[in-house]
């Protein structure tokens, strides 16, 4: 097998999985029983998740040593002059993080709500909570947890290391940071016009501003050399996201 000619494909696929998966549980299985949404949603991630280890580990047999967060890995294709020390790493990965876990709750309390579009939102994420089967707020704790510190880490393996990385080897530099942050940005677009309406123009902006979280996050990794960075930053806009949700559904607050 010449995995340098099949491996765009593997990529194309790998771009477009995501989407897909997002359509089905969001869209396609809206109104079906929520143990019906979970295991698809449950199958969905399984495969997408599953897809760069199969590639990478078993089909091309290369080391996958660069996955571990704190390992040096290698950009043979397009490796910067000088790799950000850890110093900087951390902070640009904390200070981006920050900045739009702030912009998170300034953007629901100072956009979406004077807009008129918080009601609607709030039982948009009251019915997807009900549908998860979250009945407390601690499964919700316990739920945004894991998508704070494992999703996150999932989602950068799965752009960053994987999909980004690779298409290193076919396009320069932007042109791969391009792809890959469009590629993530492309089910977030789902995600919020099932919240907000497929009509609203705040839908498709913050879908825009997750592509330049893909941007940063790409940049900062080939910086950095290391998957810990972006997963930083990651980890801390989820937490902020998880914990606007907890107090759209448990805050008890008039909106």
């Amino acid at each position: 097998m010449d995995a340098k000619k099949i491996e765009p494909y593997v990529l194309a696929i790998a771009i477009v999985l995501p989407t897909i998966v997002t359509w089905i549980y969001f869209v396609s299985l809206a109104d079906s029983a929520a143990s019906v949404q979970q295991t698809a949603y449950g199958i969905g991630k399984t495969i997408q998740f599953a897809l760069p280890v199969v590639w990478v580990g078993l089909l091309c047999r290369e080391k996958m040593t660069s996955l571990l967060p704190w390992v040096e890995g290698e950009f043979l294709a397009s490796k910067p002059e000088q790799a950000f020390r850890r110093s900087q790493a951390t902070w640009t990965a904390i200070g981006f993080g920050a900045f739009v876990a702030v912009s998170v709750f300034v953007g629901f309390y100072f956009i979406v709500t004077p807009l008129g579009l918080a009601q609607p939102l709030v039982a948009e994420v009251n019915k997807k909570v009900a549908g998860m089967s979250l009945n407390s707020p601690t499964q919700f704790i316990l739920l945004g947890l894991f998508y704070a510190l494992v999703h996150s880490f999932m989602e950068e393996y799965y752009w960053r290391w994987f999909v980004f990385k690779r298409l290193l080897n076919y396009l320069p530099l932007w042109g791969a940071v391009g792809i890959s942050s469009v590629g993530f940005m492309a089910h977030h677009v789902i995600l919020m016009a099932t919240f907000l309406g497929w009509d609203s123009p705040l839908a498709y902006l913050i879908s825009a501003t997750v592509a330049i979280g893909g941007v940063v996050w790409a940049w900062l990794y080939w910086r950095s050399r290391r998957l810990a960075y972006p997963w930083i930053s990651h980890m801390i806009v989820d937490a902020a996201i998880f914990a606007l949700g907890y107090v759209l559904v448990f805050g008890n607050s008039t909106i």
